[in-house]
This record gives structure tokens, sequence and C-alpha cells, in this order.
């Protein structure tokens, strides 16, 4: 297979600010062009029904294209609780060039009537990063009966840094290691009579070579994080993912089919430092990842009366991530007027309420002359659940007024921000 793409990314952005929490100046540009060319080939050679050979590689030519200016000046308060005026201007202007590629050799051959037996090794590099890395796999899968099966996998997994995410957004300008994950994982599964397909398995991840991590302590998905004064450099010594997952499905082609899936998980990282000039109680050691999700539950029920209806009910659930909590308290500048600053908390030291919504899909198909057309009706988040997207506090009302709260200070106001609600979408498609 040959191949090739271009991918364009442009983000401008700018904000003057005057008021009592926000005061200063952000401007920013940042284009990013991305260009490959690849070529891949894989290879199967069942040698006989007891063993077979899988090999492959795939190589690709990178260049990217970096114009990415920032210039931020602000008041914020640093760490020995001072009012300081902050200023950076960031310019970056760099093309990495580099090849991408990987070769790999597996093998599959069975040791008794029962039993299969897999072995790996692939090999990746990248050019631009300097990684050249190795990583052996190895699985198994012994059947108790023709619908009874154990399957364990042990494995390295590589990730090397894409050259179009460098972060040049922290002023990076230097690719990093790939970081690396170790796999485990047992697994069981058995086809009952009635078709109800059952599968458990556990996991566990060992995750290494972390690159220095950059997150937002009010907003992780803010769309110029680099624009904020609550942005903290994480230095991550390995983290870990564990957890077990149970799946039913039942689908044998008749009107109704269902499946169900509920994962518990733990995920943390080992932090050993958090670099923030700012105001935070900074706990360092194991704490759970930015999208760590104790409790997951997936439900989908599908209701197909004949060829040209179909009727999908799906429910999600997940356990809120972690957050930091924080609060606002004033200082008076030179020229009398206010201004409130926050103090962070203990850092995700807290959590989102859960996350749960509704789905509800209806498909109708038509017959033309030249082709199929397909048309639906999608309504998201059915019962218009308010899940807290962002934890936000104001320190004006709806008038834009402080407010005293009679012991000399003043009451802040909850102002958050929500994922969508009920969201009603309608589609069409044509097929010949």
């Amino acid at each position: 297979m040959l191949y090739s793409g271009f991918i364009n990314h442009t983000r401008n952005g700018f904000y003057s600010k005057i008021d009592y929490t926000d005061k200063g100046d952000f401007s920013l540009t940042d284009k990013r062009d991305y260009a490959f060319v690849g070529l891949k080939q894989d290879w199967t050679w069942d040698a006989s029904n007891r063993f077979a050979l899988n090999a492959g590689f795939e190589a690709r030519q990178l260049n990217a294209d970096y114009s990415y200016s920032n210039s931020l000046t602000d008041l914020r308060i640093n760490s020995k609780d001072s009012l300081i005026t902050y200023s950076e201007d960031i310019d970056i202007q760099i093309k990495p060039s580099g090849q991408l590629g990987s070769a790999y050799l597996s093998s599959r051959f069975k040791l008794l009537p029962r039993l299969i037996f897999g072995a790996g090794l692939r090999y990746d590099f990248a050019t631009y990063s300097d990684d050249q890395l190795w990583s052996p796999r190895l699985s198994c899968v012994y059947a108790f009966g023709e619908n009874t099966f154990l399957r364990g996998a042990w494995g390295y997994y590589y990730q090397s840094q894409f050259i179009n995410n460098l972060d040049v957004n922290h002023n990076g300008n230097k690719f990093n290691p790939a970081e690396l994950s170790k796999h485990y994982v047992l697994g069981f599964e058995h086809l009952f009579p009635n078709g109800v397909n059952f599968r458990i398995e556990t996991y566990y991840k060992d995750i290494s070579n972390i690159s220095p991590t950059y997150q937002n302590l009010r907003d992780p998905w803010e769309v110029f994080p680099e624009s904020r004064n609550d942005v903290v450099k994480l230095d991550i010594d390995g983290a870990t993912a564990k957890g077990i997952e149970v799946f039913l499905k039942y689908d044998l082609g008749q009107k109704i089919s269902w499946w169900f899936s509920y994962a518990l998980a733990k995920a943390e990282d080992n932090i050993t430092n958090i670099e923030f000039d700012g105001l935070l109680e900074a706990r360092t050691g194991k704490h759970p990842r930015l999208n760590d999700q104790r409790h997951t539950i997936y439900a989908d029920l599908n209701y197909r009366p004949n060829p040209k209806w179909h009727f999908s009910l799906a429910w999600q659930y997940y356990r809120g991530w972690p957050r930091t909590n924080y609060h606002y308290e004033i200082k008076t500048l030179d020229d009398g007027s206010l201004h409130f600053y926050q103090v962070h908390e203990a850092f995700n030291g807290v959590r989102y309420p859960p996350y749960h919504r509704m789905d509800l899909r209806i498909n109708r198909h038509f017959q033309a002359k030249s082709g199929r057309i397909s048309t639906y009706v999608h309504l998201i988040n059915l019962y218009n659940r308010a899940n807290l997207r962002k934890y936000d506090l104001d320190v004006v009302d709806d008038e834009e007024n402080l407010v005293s709260d009679g012991q000399g200070g003043y009451l802040s106001f909850e102002d958050h921000k929500n994922w969508f609600g009920f969201i009603p979408v309608i589609g069409a498609s044509w097929e010949w």
C-alpha cells in the first residue's frame, strides 16, 4: 500500500482584559503544516494448520512546518503570595523532517490440540526523535471447548512522539523520547447456547519514559491553554493503569440485539514534581490520572422490525474525572482598585460529578432506482442531563456587581460550564 497525505492546522486568538480577576493582554498565531508519504507491506504464510507466520514493514517520510508566536502579559499571583506582572514571548519557526518506520515478525503455532501460542517481535524507529525500539510480545489461547476460551497476553508497546505534535505551546523545540507501556492481559470468554456472548478481561499497564506534562488546573480542555495563569508542569516517574472489564452481547441477526459492558479501573501517575509559580497545594506522589474513570458503563439496545427501520437506544455512565478546587482572595492595588486572584487547593483533590446520558437514534432506509437512501434522527442526551465540564467561579453576580459577604469580603458565584445538553441531529446519506 502506497499512501500520502497533508494536514493543515491553524489557531489564532487574542484578548485584552481589565476586570476584577483578569488584567492583561494575549495574542497568538499558530500555523502548522504536516505532510507524509508512506509505503506498507504485510505477508501471511499459513505453513500448516498448526503453524503460521506474519511479517510486514511500514516506512514514512514526514515533513512538518511550525510557525508559532505567542505574546502574553498579565497580572498574577506568584508562589510567594505577591502580585507580579508576568510577561512571556515565544517565537518558534521550525521545519522538522525525518523518517518513521517499523517492521514486525509474529508467529502462531498450536502446541497442543487446545493450546495456541503466539510470539512476535517489532522494531520501530523515528529519526527525528532518535528512537530505535524493540518490542517483544507473547500471547496464548486455551480452548476448554468449542465455545469457551482463556486468553493471555504480554508485550511492550512504544509510542513515539508524532512529528506534528511538538509542544511549541510551552516553548518546546525538541522531540521527547518514546513512551513505553508494558501490557499484561488475561481474559475469559464463553458463548452460551442462547446466543449470549460473555467476556471478562483483567489488565495491568506499566507506563514509563513519560514526557513532562503540562496541564491547566482549572480547565484542562482550554482551546488556548497557554493563555491562562494556571498552567502547571508535571514531572511523572511512571504511571499504572489496571482494571477488570465485563462484556455481554446478544446478536443473532434477529429483531432485537443488545450489549452491555462494565469496567472497574484505576489509573495513577507517580508525580515527583509540580512546577507552578502560583498558589497551589502541590501534592506529589501517586494521583489519579486526568482521565481516570473508576466505574464505566455502556449499554446498547437495538430493534430492527424489518430491513427498513432500525431503532437504537444507548446509555453511558462514568465516574467523574479528578480536578483541583480553588477559591478567590483579594489584594488592593496601588490605584485603590481590587484584584481577585485564585488560590488553588489540593492538586486533583476532588472529582467532577458522574457523567451520564442517553441517546436515541432512528434510521429509515429507502431503496432507490440507483442505490439506497438512508435517513436518521439522532437525539443526543435524551433526558437533557447537565454534565459538568468545567468547575468555575466568578466574583460578580448576574448584574456584574460585587456582593459583600458582610464580613469585609465578597461572595463568589458559581459559573460552571456544562457539556452539551439535549441535541437533535437529522441526517441523510445516499449510497450507490
